[in-house]
């Protein structure tokens, strides 16, 4: 498949997940999700989009998949979806939904990705800088605090939001450190072919 293909496939499915997921979980978690998947295109047409990454950055990848896992099982314990439906008006994002999509769901696509991160595939590369930018997002668990009112107090995910946050960042430089260094080798690959001509 062409890399154009494989751009417009994640644009697609962005689009259908905006739509739709909106009906399953409710605009404020899309929105939040999705902010992810827009920073994670950008970055990945900036990035790995013409040279996948090198396979190395696996480890960092399912680390960084290990702590948001953890961290979704504090916001399961200490009910976070009723907080959010409580706070944006979001009847439809019930305890339920929020496993199957966030634990379930996630947890075998992430997976996958990372089996595609080990073949350089670029849609793999896509869910890469995805799963490394959602770390980023979850600093909004200590604005949600603010949105409530009141004193600044405990909301679910607080405590353990930055978890991920961690390898999350470390992988943001790698792939962007990696990248860079590729298209630099690239440069002097191309100058020394033409000085062979």
């Amino acid at each position: 498949m062409k890399r154009q293909y494989y751009f417009t496939l994640v644009v697609l499915l962005l689009a259908i997940f905006f739509v739709f997921g909106q009906q399953k979980i409710g605009l404020a978690v899309v929105a939040i999700v999705s902010g992810a998947g827009i920073l994670a295109l950008i970055a990945w047409g900036l990035t790995t989009y013409r040279t996948p990454a090198s396979p190395q950055i696996v480890p960092v990848y399912l680390l960084t998949v290990a702590c948001l896992h953890l961290h979704i099982m504090e916001e399961y314990l200490m009910g976070f979806a009723p907080k959010m439906s409580h706070l944006f008006g979001i009847p439809i994002f019930t305890e339920q939904t929020f496993l199957i999509s966030f634990a379930f769901v996630g947890i075998a696509l992430w997976i996958v990705a990372g089996i595609g991160l080990l073949y350089r595939n670029p849609l793999a590369n896509y869910a890469a800088w995805f799963m490394f930018m959602i770390p980023v997002m979850e600093i909004i668990h200590y604005i949600f605090p603010l949105i409530e009112g009141g004193t600044y107090h405990y909301f679910p995910g607080m405590w353990t939001a930055w978890l991920p946050m961690l390898p999350g960042f470390y992988g943001i430089y790698q792939l962007w450190r990696g990248s860079r260094l590729n298209i630099g080798i690239g440069r002097q690959q191309a100058a020394l072919g033409g000085a062979h001509e």
